[in-house]
C-alpha cells in the first residue's frame, strides 16, 4: 500500500500544471519549468491548422507515431499556431511523450486593430476561454499572441500614415491580452512573434522598427518571438536585439531554409523562386542552429524548426523535416544531429542538384531532368518519382515513378508555369529526398 501511495502521489504531481518562469537579465536569460533549466528546440507541429493543407485525422496512434520521432530527433517542444479542435489531444499526446507546447493563437492581419472593436471584443473573449481551458496542463510552455501580424498589417495598410497607427494599435491589444492573460495564469511566460525583414529592405519597415515600437508599447509580453530565415538576417539578429534595448528574452520562433519571399530570396529568369537543393536545406537547418540560435543562449531561449511536415507554401516541398507521406528528409537528419550528436544513416538519399535542359517549350515538348546525388550514395540503390504542377500548386498535372536519376519528360498541354519535382525514395519508402525546378509551356509565336 506504501508503494501504491507513492505511485499515486507521483501520478498526481506529474498532472500539475507546469510552473515557467524566465529568470537572468540580457547575456544571461534562462527558461525554467518546475526549476528546472529548459533550453527550446523546437519542431512547428502546425498539422491541420492551414485550410490549404491537406487535413490528417490526428488519433492518438497518429500522434504517438509523430511525437515519437520529434523525440528521437532531440525536440523537447511543438509550436502550434492557432486553437483548433486536435488541441486537448495534442497536449495530451505530447504529455505523454515528453514534449511541452508552445501554445499560440492566430491573430488576423486582415483586422483594423484601431477602429475593428467588434473583432477585439471577440478576441478578448476567446483567448480567455481557451487559456482557462488549457491553463493547468502539465505540457503547456507558454502562450504565443500573433505569428508576424504586425509585419503583415502592411498588406492591409500599403501608406505608412495608416500602417503605423494601426500597429501602434496592434501592439498596444497584444499587451492588453498579455496582461489579462497574466491575471488568469501567472504560471507561463506570454511570447508575440513578428517576422524579420530588415527595415532598409521595406518600404513598411521591419524588425527594428518593431522592436522600438515593442519596447514602448508591449511591457508585459515576456519574450519577443522572431522568424528568421536568412543567413544575412539571423547571423545579425541577437546584435540587433541587444540594440534594440528591449531588455527581455528573444525566442527564434522559426528558423530553416532560405525562404521564397522578398527582399533575400533568389528568383530564376522566369521570374520564380529558386527553391534551394535539399543539400543546402539540411545545412541550413544545422547552421542556423549552431551558429545562429546556440551560440546566443543566454540571449535567446531556444529556436523552433519551421515545419514537421511539407505543406504548400513556396512550393509542394519547400519547407518540412518529412514530406506529406511520412517519409524523413534530410534536413530531419542535419537537425538531429545537431541536436543529439547523431549522424544520420549512411543510406538516406540526399539531392545535391536538380537540373532541367530547357527553361521554355511548346505543348508536350519533351526535356530531360537530371537529378544529382550526394556522390557517396549509389544512384541505383533509390526510387525516382517525378510530378509537374502548376507553380500556383492548383493540380498536379504529371505523375509516375521509375529507377532512372535522369530521364525524358513531357512538357503539359497546357501554356503556362510549372515546376517540375523528383521524390528520391529509399527501397522501404522511409526516407525521401527532393528536388524542383521551373519551366513555361507557351503556345503562341513568341514567348
Amino acid at each position: 500500500m506504501f508503494v501504491l501511495f507513492l505511485v499515486a502521489a507521483a501520478g498526481k504531481a506529474a498532472d500539475r500544471p507546469s510552473h515557467v518562469e524566465i529568470i537572468g537579465g540580457p547575456g544571461s536569460y534562462e527558461l525554467r519549468v518546475n526549476g528546472r533549466p529548459f533550453y527550446v528546440r523546437s519542431v512547428s507541429f502546425s498539422l491541420n491548422e492551414a485550410r490549404a493543407d491537406p487535413r490528417e485525422s490526428l488519433t492518438r496512434p497518429r500522434l504517438r507515431f509523430h511525437f515519437r520521432r520529434i523525440r528521437e530527433m532531440g525536440a523537447n517542444t511543438l509550436r502550434r499556431y492557432g486553437d483548433t479542435e486536435d488541441t486537448s489531444a495534442i497536449l495530451s499526446a505530447a504529455r505523454s511523450s515528453g514534449l511541452m507546447v508552445m501554445m499560440g493563437y492566430w491573430l488576423d492581419h486582415d483586422v483594423d486593430y484601431l477602429k475593428d472593436l467588434r473583432r477585439l471584443d471577440l478576441y478578448r473573449q476567446r483567448i480567455r476561454e481557451w487559456v482557462l481551458r488549457y491553463k493547468s496542463h502539465p505540457a503547456v510552455l507558454m502562450w504565443v499572441l500573433g505569428n508576424e501580424t504586425w509585419g503583415l498589417l502592411k498588406r492591409e495598410f500599403d501608406e505608412l500614415e495608416e500602417l503605423t497607427p494601426r500597429r501602434v494599435a496592434y501592439y498596444k491589444f497584444v499587451d492588453e491580452l498579455s496582461r489579462m492573460i497574466k491575471s488568469i495564469d501567472p504560471h507561463h511566460p506570454v511570447m508575440s512573434v513578428d517576422e524579420h525583414v530588415p527595415d532598409a529592405k521595406s518600404v513598411h519597415l521591419g524588425l527594428e522598427t518593431s522592436l522600438a515600437m515593442f519596447r514602448e508599447h508591449v511591457p508585459s509580453v515576456d519574450v519577443f518571438g522572431v522568424n528568421s530565415y536568412f543567413a544575412q538576417d539571423i547571423s545579425v539578429l541577437r546584435t540587433l536585439i541587444q540594440q534594440s534595448r528591449i531588455n527581455r528574452a528573444y525566442l527564434v520562433a522559426e528558423f530553416g531554409p532560405p525562404g521564397y519571399w522578398l527582399p533575400h530570396r533568389v528568383i530564376d529568369e522566369l521570374g520564380e523562386p529558386v527553391e534551394p537543393t535539399d543539400f543546402q536545406k539540411a545545412a541550413a537547418y544545422a547552421a542556423n542552429w549552431q551558429h545562429d540560435i546556440e551560440a546566443n543562449r543566454g540571449w535567446n531561449l531556444g529556436g523552433n524548426a519551421f515545419l514537421w511536415k511539407d505543406k504548400q507554401e513556396g512550393s509542394f516541398t519547400w519547407f518540412g523535416l518529412t514530406d506529406t507521406k511520412d517519409r524523413l528528409k534530410p534536413a530531419y537528419w542535419a537537425l538531429r544531429e545537431a541536436w543529439t550528436g547523431r549522424k544520420p544513416p549512411r543510406n538516406r538519399p540526399l539531392v545535391v542538384g536538380f537540373a532541367i535542359n530547357k527553361r521554355w517549350m511548346r505543348p508536350e515538348e519533351t526535356f530531360v531532368v537530371r537529378t544529382r546525388l550526394l556522390p557517396t550514395l549509389d544512384p541505383t540503390r533509390y526510387t525516382y518519382t517525378y510530378l509537374i504542377a502548376p507553380v500556383t500548386m492548383a493540380y498536379v498535372d504529371t505523375q509516375f515513378t521509375t529507377d532512372a536519376p535522369e530521364i525524358p519528360l513531357h512538357a503539359p498541354g497546357i501554356s503556362g508555369v510549372y515546376r517540375v519535382y523528383v521524390y528520391v525514395t529509399t527501397k522501404d519508402n522511409t526516407m525521401v529526398s527532393t528536388g524542383s525546378a521551373t519551366f513555361a509551356v507557351y503556345s503562341g509565336k513568341n514567348r
